[in-house]
């Protein structure tokens, strides 16, 4: 196998956000036990941008919570996703001290009904792994979606897929280790 074929390979797995979506609802599809999820960045404010977090940033706290209750009732997304009938782990790495938009989400999760197992993870008990630049999602220990950002605020640009043909081993061992420094949110 030439070099230039190894490479060609490789970029073909780094998709557009509209590419990476259809792979990403492809694999939500075929995932029958568990979607585990890891947030690394402390902001995602160019993602979660609205009512609730602009009341939040405002001051405004008893506001923001209103408004995101309101906003969870009509989100179908999240009727879709709570309806699926798997296990749902997520692990957001958090560093000291909290910004603001971390601040949001932690009260955000607290209130989150979609049966999901949410953890922190502080930055300082693994910060000598090597963590990815984005949020990863692993689908049945098989798949898994990695997303790039960039800028301060999270602004999703692409993402890199694996399937169950590439080696996945060290995302699965860094779930392992984020399980054992897990802490209640």
């Amino acid at each position: 196998m030439s070099l230039f074929y190894f490479v060609t390979i490789k970029l073909m797995k780094k998709l557009s956000l509209k590419q990476a979506s259809d792979v990403w609802s492809g694999y939500w599809q075929e995932t029958k036990k568990e979607s585990f999820k890891c947030e690394v960045l402390q902001d995602y404010s160019a993602v979660d941008y609205g009512p609730s977090l602009d009341a939040w940033l405002s001051g405004n706290k008893k506001k923001s919570m209103k408004l995101f209750t309101k906003s969870v009732i009509s989100n179908n997304w999240g009727k879709q996703y709570k309806a699926k009938p798997i296990k749902r782990v997520r692990v957001h790495i958090v560093k000291s001290p909290r910004s603001k938009y971390l601040q949001w989400e932690i009260e955000v999760y607290k209130r989150n009904d979609w049966d999901e197992q949410i953890f922190l993870v502080p930055y300082e008990k693994i910060q000598n792994l090597k963590i990815p630049d984005g949020d990863f999602w692993i689908f049945d220990n098989t798949n898994v979606v990695q997303y790039h950002y960039k800028g301060r605020y999270g602004e999703p640009v692409s993402s890199t897929i694996y399937d169950s043909k590439d080696d996945i081993s060290r995302f699965l061992a860094l779930k392992t280790t984020l399980l054992k420094h897990k802490q209640p949110v």
